[in-house]
């Protein structure tokens, strides 16, 4: 720990120092407006960042309880069933980190109470002092008191487990309010995007065709995309679906294969396409191509995620009913035999196969971590780690079967909540999306029609008759590439924000990019389409007016 402090003190000087020498040649090479701004700008970051920011950091409470902590709860409760040693509680929720943010706090107490001569009560008011988190710091103080005065353990934490859940469900619909607002705005504020790059490329036209402002204003539209993605990404939190073992469905390393070689070939034959010449219609077929070679990953990653969603929902049913049945017959096939002729949905070909392994002889801990790691479920694996560990350290698995039920029950009742919410925004992000596209190529579209009659209004006046003409021509290649960037920042982002939105298997990002692909190309084809019946309808009166001018 000391050498760590050491080396931490160390980069915060060598940070300073940094600072200091970029203010200090900034002051030098600047011009003399800006030098007396970035100098002091640049020292006080640096400050900031290696001083004050450590020490905010450290002395930062906050107080909110998320997925992993009412989980770990969850998990002591049902070990603490079987009157296991103190350890056991801290072992079971510390050991190979099955909760990322808290397992190692826990084994810290592990490892304070077994090697280190401390008591369990004392080492949970030790961690507790470096805990920002003020309920999970309470509940350590909380426990430990419990744990000096010989409390029953379990008794507390069913308490504690009633309490963190009502509080869990109570901040995630809080959370879903504020999704239903903001992803409200996020759709709205697409809406407003395309008038404004609608207006900068007017602009651009009347003010001589500058190039320059034509792709400022596609870069300006694309980052204040991406900026609102990451805004997004920020507020809406994401919610575990699948899992990462290493053991998993044989469909999703086809989807990351598939998926891959269909972005290269898209890109490829895009690319190799478009260097043919650039036009809205090679634009079109470029994204239809695309969307059509990612649909088939896509597609098959949403069969994954509709397998483990119906996974999900029949079992909080099984393992309540097995829990039942080897609290009475303690041999995990034999308890296991009634269920398999149960309506337990697709749920009865892994417990088929689990059952195999288990009359086989295999090891139940490895049986039980392929049936997880087949299912690709989060939910079920980290149920079937409470569970074995239950057994394991001889606790009450009816108790354990009905407290993983009940919170597998919740959880899905609370992913159906989000669900509604995300299905709106997505069907609304379609419409959208295929509106900004149609506007923006149609304003495009039409600034190449106007421009080419300015060139030939200009070729058939006489030279001091010429001058007239403010605007200027803007080249159509670069309107069909700065289009082509806009489009498929756009996509992206779209994609993602559907994908962060709904809580799904995050390999189902190939979907909706093969949707809102196909949807772009389409939408392409519809916008120059649009402007061909206007110019049909209206333009022969300009050409008239050329045609007057030049007599």
């Amino acid at each position: 720990m000391e050498r760590l402090g050491g080396l931490g003190g160390r980069l915060r000087y060598l940070g300073i120092a940094a600072g200091l020498a970029a203010a200090a040649a900034s002051y030098l090479v600047l011009p003399r407006p800006y030098s007396f701004a970035a100098a002091p700008i640049i020292v006080f970051a640096s400050f900031f960042v290696f001083v004050m920011f450590p020490i905010l950091r450290r002395k930062l409470t906050f107080t909110s309880v998320d997925f992993d902590m009412v989980y770990l709860i969850g998990h002591m409760l049902s070990v603490s069933t079987g009157k296991p040693p103190r350890s056991a509680l801290f072992k079971s929720v510390g050991e190979e980190y099955p909760y990322p943010k808290y397992s190692k706090l826990f084994y810290k107490i592990y490892l304070l109470g077994t090697e280190w001569g401390y008591s369990f009560a004392e080492a949970c008011r030790l961690i507790a002092r470096t805990v920002r988190n003020k309920l999970l710091r309470d509940f350590l103080i909380r426990l430990g008191s419990v744990l000096a005065v010989g409390e029953d353990v379990e008794v507390f934490l069913t308490t504690e487990y009633n309490t963190f859940v009502n509080e869990y469900e109570t901040h995630y619909s809080r959370m879903v309010d504020a999704a239903r607002v903001f992803l409200g705005v996020y759709t709205a504020m697409m809406g407003s995007t395309i008038f404004v790059l609608a207006n900068f490329l007017m602009l651009a036209f009347f003010f001589g065709g500058s190039g320059r402002i034509v792709v400022l204003s596609f870069l300006g539209v694309s980052i204040a995309a991406v900026a609102l993605f990451m805004l997004l990404y920020i507020l809406i939190p994401s919610e575990p679906f699948s899992h990462n073992m290493p053991i998993r469905p044989r469909e999703l390393r086809l989807v990351q294969a598939t998926s891959l070689m269909a972005v290269a070939i898209a890109f490829f034959m895009g690319a190799l396409y478009m260097a043919r010449g650039a036009t809205y219609e090679r634009l079109a077929v470029v994204f239809i191509l695309a969307g059509g070679l990612l649909l088939a990953p896509g597609l098959t990653a949403k069969l994954v995620e509709r397998r483990i969603k119906e996974l999900d929902e029949f079992f909080p049913i099984f393992i309540r009913s097995y829990g039942m049945h080897l609290s009475t017959i303690p041999s995990m096939p034999r308890a296991l035999e009634p269920l398999l002729s149960s309506e337990l949905g697709r749920l009865n070909v892994f417990l088929r196969n689990l059952y195999a392994r288990l009359v086989n002889g295999i090891d139940p801990r490895i049986a039980w971590r392929f049936f997880a790691g087949e299912t690709g479920s989060e939910l079920i694996r980290r149920a079937v780690r409470v569970f074995m560990d239950t057994v394991e350290y001889g606790g009450d698995v009816a108790k354990a079967g009905a407290v993983i039920s009940d919170h597998q029950n919740m959880l899905i009742r609370l992913r159906r909540l989000r669900t509604q919410v995300a299905k709106t925004f997505e069907t609304t992000t379609y419409i959208m999306h295929a509106a900004t596209i149609m506007i923006t190529v149609f304003i495009s579209r039409l600034i190449q029609v106007f421009s080419e009659i300015l060139a030939n209004l200009q070729a058939q006046v006489p030279p001091e008759v010429s001058g007239v003409f403010f605007m200027g021509m803007i080249e159509p290649q670069l309107l069909v590439m700065a289009s082509l960037m806009f489009i498929v920042v756009i996509t992206v982002t779209n994609a993602l924000a559907i994908t962060r939105a709904l809580p799904g298997l995050k390999h189902s990002f190939w979907f909706y990019l093969a949707i809102l692909s196909m949807l772009s190309g389409l939408s392409v084809i519809l916008g120059s389409k649009l402007l061909d019946l206007v110019i049909r309808a209206g333009i022969g009166s300009l050409e008239n007016f050329a045609q007057t001018l030049a007599v």
